[in-house]
Order: C-alpha cells, then sequence, then structure tokens
C-alpha cells in the first residue's frame, strides 16, 4: 500500500510540473507560437536550478526521466543525455533503488550514447542496466531480451564480435 501512494504521488508530481511548465508561457508567447522545444529546454532549465527541492528524490528523478524521454524523441540528445544522468544519478543514491525505473533510464541513456556515435560509452551504460537487470529475479523475461539484443548491437559496432555472438 505504501508503494502505492509513493507511485500515486510521483505521478502527480510529475502531471503538476508539466502543467505549471505549460501554464508558464505567457499570452503572448502562446500567440506567437512558442514551441515545443523552448517549453522543454524551460522544463530543463527549471529542472536543473533545483526549483523541484520539495520533491522527493525519487520524484524528481523521474521527472528528469521523463523531460529526457520527452527530449529525446524530439532529437535534442545533449539535453536527454544530461536529464537521464540526472535520474540515474538520484535513483541511485535512494536506500530502495526502484530497479525498473533505472534499468529503463540505464538503457535509454546506452540508447543516447549510441546514437551519438559513442559506442563504449553506450557499453558501459548497457551493461550496467543488464547486471541490474540479472540481479533481479522478478525482471520481465522479455524486457532482459531486448537489452540483450541491443547490447550485442553495440558489441558488434565496438568490434566485439565474438562478445556479441554471446550476447545473444
Amino acid at each position: 500500500l505504501v508503494a502505492v501512494a509513493a507511485e500515486r504521488d510521483k505521478a502527480r508530481s510529475i502531471a503538476h510540473f508539466f502543467e505549471a511548465l505549460f501554464a508558464a508561457a505567457t499570452p503572448a508567447e502562446v500567440r506567437e507560437g512558442i514551441s515545443a522545444r523552448e517549453l522543454l529546454r524551460r522544463s530543463a532549465d527549471t529542472l536543473e536550478q533545483g526549483t523541484t527541492a520539495t520533491l522527493t528524490d525519487d520524484a524528481r528523478a523521474a521527472l528528469f526521466s521523463t523531460s529526457a524521454s520527452v527530449m529525446s524523441k524530439q532529437d535534442l540528445l545533449p539535453e536527454s543525455a544530461r536529464m537521464y544522468e540526472r535520474a540515474i544519478d538520484l535513483w541511485r543514491a535512494l536506500p530502495q533503488v526502484p530497479t525498473n525505473d533505472l534499468v529503463t533510464a540505464l538503457h535509454e541513456r546506452a540508447r543516447i550514447a549510441y546514437l551519438q556515435g559513442q559506442p563504449e560509452a553506450a557499453l558501459d551504460w548497457q551493461q550496467e542496466a543488464i547486471g541490474l537487470m540479472r540481479a533481479d529475479p522478478g525482471s520481465d523475461p522479455a524486457m532482459r531480451a531486448a537489452m540483450l539484443n541491443s547490447l550485442s548491437v553495440i558489441q558488434w559496432s565496438t568490434g566485439q564480435g565474438e562478445a556479441s555472438r554471446r550476447s545473444l
């Protein structure tokens, strides 16, 4: 019951943050057609300035991760990478790490590193995600298989053909 309440509070925090973000656009900016990218950049600035200090670290990490996901879809890869790293750092520091959230953020950070032409960094992020999944007996087998497939692609691109084949 406590975990459900925490998830509910985290979802409410994310929703409130984005409502406030979109409400912050002035009428003049709306008339001039403020872009989604500009609003995303504002959200990143707001998060990085620490104006979410009243939230739990888990909720703040979720905000960073959600913002990173949206930024990634808008091809704002450097900003997305930075947001994922902030989420990862916050989740790693929690006494009870939300493994699924952390694994997803690590996997996405690996994907972004790969897209940015940084396969070695992608390999490190992906291996950490897989290590966490392997340590969690309740992890989703389909997600684990998808992660191993991604690892194989990254390994292949770094010249680790034999390791790539073993990952599959």
